[in-house]
């Protein structure tokens, strides 16, 4: 049976999340962030990588953690398997 518009937006309107019952169920506290002094890089790393930015944070998806990390030339999401 061929699917049309209305079929789409009948779907949307049933099965997207209601934004009022996921309002407030996310959590956000602000941590402080971490210098890193480039005197405290080795310097062949340096020479070989110059400057990047690294963003780390874990997050918690059904109560699983997950470390997300960022940097210019990757993205990453790893499970966690022990975190205490």
């Amino acid at each position: 049976m061929p699917c049309d518009k209305q079929d789409i937006l009948r779907a949307e309107d049933i099965f997207r999340p209601n934004i009022v019952s996921v309002k407030g169920k996310t959590t956000y506290t602000t941590q402080k962030h971490v210098r890193v002094h480039p005197q405290d890089i080795p310097q062949e790393i340096m020479e070989k990588h110059g400057e990047i930015i690294l963003s780390i944070d874990i997050m918690f998806i059904n109560k699983i953690p997950f470390r997300h990390s960022k940097t210019s030339e990757r993205y990453e999401e790893q499970h966690i398997n022990n975190i205490n």
